[in-house]
C-alpha cells in the first residue's frame, strides 16, 4: 500500500528544476556584478554569471522547448548556439565600449516578465550607469535575467 500512495504522489507533485550554478540574490545584483566584470574586463567571472549549457539543455529547456514549435528543427542545443553566439558578439561589444570606464548603475528596470515552469525570465530590463562627473548612459546588452526559486543570474547577453 506504501509503494502505491509514493508513486501516486510522485505523479502528482510537479518535478522542480535542479538548482542553477552561481547565482544571485537578486537580479540587479546580477546585473551589477556583470557590469563589475565587464568594466574589469573579467571574462572569467562574467561567463559564471551565464546559464551553461548543461543548464539550458537539461533543465531550462524541459519548460521551454514546446513554446518553440515555430521554429521547424529547434532543439536544446541549437537553441544554446544561437544564444551562445549571441553573447558572444555582445561580450565583445560590452568589452570594448566598456572596460576600464568608471561607471556605477544608477538604476536597474525590466519591462516584461515570463514563466516557463519553475523559470522566469526577466526580459527587456534597462540599465541606467552614470560616470564620474554625472552622465547618464544606458547599457545595452545585458537584457535578460533568468530566475529559479528566487536565485538569479544572466540568461544571456544580446548586442544591440
Amino acid at each position: 500500500m506504501i509503494k502505491y500512495s509514493v508513486l501516486i504522489l510522485l505523479l502528482f507533485c510537479s518535478p522542480s528544476a535542479p538548482p542553477l550554478s552561481n547565482t544571485l540574490n537578486t537580479k540587479q545584483e546580477v546585473i551589477q556584478k556583470a557590469l563589475e566584470f565587464i568594466l574589469k574586463g573579467d571574462e572569467a567571472s562574467l561567463d559564471k554569471l551565464l546559464l551553461t549549457r548543461e543548464e539550458h539543455n537539461t533543465n531550462f529547456w524541459n519548460h521551454v522547448g514546446e513554446r518553440f514549435t515555430s521554429d521547424p528543427g529547434m532543439n536544446a542545443d541549437l537553441a544554446f548556439e544561437h544564444m551562445n553566439i549571441e553573447t558572444h558578439y555582445a561580450k565583445q561589444q560590452l568589452f570594448h565600449d566598456l572596460k576600464d570606464k568608471f561607471l556605477t548603475v544608477k538604476s536597474i528596470s525590466c519591462s516584461r516578465l515570463e514563466k516557463y515552469g519553475p523559470f522566469r525570465l526577466h526580459l527587456g530590463c534597462k540599465i541606467i550607469a552614470i560616470n564620474p562627473i554625472g552622465n547618464g548612459i544606458e547599457i545595452t546588452g545585458i537584457r535578460t535575467v533568468i530566475e529559479l526559486n528566487g536565485k538569479f543570474k544572466l540568461y544571456h547577453l544580446k548586442r544591440e
